[in-house]
């Protein structure tokens, strides 16, 4: 899938909304992000385990100063 493709799939499933401002930069974010996950072979079952495993970690000591990147990820 291209990013036109994208896209035109995102505005179909919200009511054909306009894509601008911050919307369309927040789609050319998970876009890219999504690409570059998938050229990793990232499964959405290994991104949502890995979520847990950070989450886990910035519980355990939340003042580290892993805490923000962990967020991040």
């Amino acid at each position: 899938m291209n990013k036109a493709d994208f896209f035109a799939k995102w505005s179909a499933l919200h009511g054909n909304a306009e894509i601008k401002g911050i919307v369309k930069a927040w789609l050319k974010i998970s876009f890219a992000s999504a690409k570059f996950l998938s050229r990793l072979r990232i499964t959405p079952n290994l991104l949502t385990l890995l979520g847990i495993v950070f989450a886990i970690a910035m519980a355990v000591n939340p003042l580290s100063l892993w805490t923000i990147p962990l967020l991040v990820l």
